[in-house]
């Protein structure tokens, strides 16, 4: 798991087949029921979400690749979001560890210019990856959390993602489909947060792909994002898309860009 939700063009059909070897298997009921029961709580979680005091750091983050690293495999994620006010990077290392997990290392939210007339420091956020696999035929259900330091001025606070994702490559049509739901902690959003996830992938012209994600959720990790993949060396691709936060006051428009590396 590492930070970014985009997909390999025409390798997603391969990576399930590769995955229902190594990972581990559920009845389709279960996978059913978990996915109806993580639906039905959604309502009533975002309801009583408890409000809490922001902690500064209120930028759109970029998401978790959920994406099965194969085993004994690493990969590698780099994304920059720049806008008028602040440049930060968010970077990953990611390592297949065989049975359907994942484990990795991010730095996110590295803020490396300021357009403010106050410079802002270098405070990332520092975070342990941990996601697990499920393969029933040619769906997946992944569940995965990042937990770790987000560094302050004064302090640093902990900071926890969690999600849980059912995933479906339709291969007639070649698109990918990723629904599922979240919880990030007031450091992280600025409120307690229960929220929604829909990811959408479809070729437009030969190997470049258009990746549409949203993120719901009236704090500082919900947004829209839309970018455009294309691959270049056998290992490497790049994007360049936009952000459009949820919350105001987080910029109306991040552009978006970054580079990919798979073993």
């Amino acid at each position: 798991m590492a930070i970014f939700l985009q997909h390999s063009p025409g390798t997603r059909a391969a990576d399930i087949s590769a995955k229902a070897q190594s990972g581990s298997k559920l009845p389709q009921t279960k996978l059913i029921g978990l996915a109806v029961l993580a639906l039905s709580v959604l309502p009533a979680l975002s309801a009583s979400a408890e409000k809490q005091q922001r902690t500064g750091k209120a930028r759109v983050r970029n998401l978790p690749d959920i994406e099965a690293t194969p085993s004994g495999q690493t990969a590698f994620d780099q994304e920059f979001n720049l806008d008028s006010s602040v440049g930060t990077s968010n970077t990953s290392f990611d390592y297949g560890a065989g049975a359907g997990w994942n484990i990795g290392f991010s730095m996110l939210n590295a803020q490396f210019y300021s357009g403010l007339d106050t410079p802002i420091p270098f405070q990332p956020d520092l975070l342990l990856n941990l996601e697990k696999h499920w393969s029933i035929g040619d769906s997946q259900l992944i569940a995965g959390n990042q937990s770790g330091a987000g560094i302050l001025p004064q302090a640093a606070v902990f900071m926890h993602y969690a999600y849980l994702e059912a995933q479906q490559h339709l291969e007639a049509w070649d698109i990918d489909i990723d629904i599922g739901s979240y919880y990030a902690n007031a450091a992280l959003a600025g409120q307690r947060s229960v929220g929604a996830h829909v990811n959408l992938e479809i070729p437009v012209a030969g190997d470049l792909r258009l990746n549409a994600d949203y993120l719901t959720g009236h704090n500082a990790v919900g947004a829209a994002t839309f970018k455009l993949i294309y691959p270049l060396l056998q290992h490497w691709q790049i994007a360049a898309g936009v952000q459009i936060p949820n919350l105001p006051g987080n910029g109306e428009y991040i552009a978006l860009c970054g580079f990919y590396w798979r073993q």
